[in-house]
C-alpha cells in the first residue's frame, strides 16, 4: 500500500486524523486536561468497534497506547492508527515526534503497541 513505505501509510492516518478530528470525532479532543482527553480517546474506540480494547498511558514526555483485542490487526491498518492517534493527541496538546508503531500481530504480540514522544524531549530509551 502507498508504495510500501510506512511513514505515508502513517501520514495516511495523520491526514485523516487531521480531517475528522475537527469535524465528527471532535468529541474526543475538546478537553482542556491532557488526562481527561486520553481517557476520552480511549472509549472512543468502543464507538467504532465492537471488538477490542485501548489503553493509553501517559509517562512523563512518553504516551504508550495498547490495542488489546485485535489480535489480526493488519499492520496497514496500525499505522494509519498510529498517525491517527498522533493528531488527536496534538490537538490536546501532546505535540510528538519519534511516534513509533512497537509491536503487533505481525511480530508476535497479540497486543498492537504504539508510542509516542513529546516533541522537544530526549527520545525514549530501548
Amino acid at each position: 500500500v502507498l508504495g510500501g513505505s510506512e511513514e505515508q501509510t502513517i501520514e495516511l492516518g495523520r491526514a485523516g486524523g487531521r480531517r475528522v478530528i475537527g469535524g465528527v470525532h471532535s468529541a474526543f479532543v475538546r478537553h482542556e486536561d491532557l488526562t481527561r482527553g486520553i481517557k476520552s480517546i480511549e472509549r472512543g474506540w468502543n464507538n467504532y468497534f465492537d471488538f477490542g480494547h485501548v489503553a493509553a498511558d501517559l509517562h512523563g514526555d512518553r504516551l504508550r497506547v495498547t490495542i488489546q483485542g485485535y489480535a489480526d490487526m493488519p499492520r496497514f491498518h496500525a499505522l494509519t492508527t498510529l498517525g491517527w492517534y498522533q493528531i488527536a493527541f496534538a490537538m490536546l496538546g501532546f505535540e510528538s515526534t519519534g511516534a513509533k508503531l512497537v509491536s503487533g500481530p505481525w511480530s508476535g504480540d497479540e497486543r498492537v503497541v504504539f508510542e509516542y514522544q513529546r516533541a522537544g524531549s530526549s527520545a525514549p530509551q530501548p
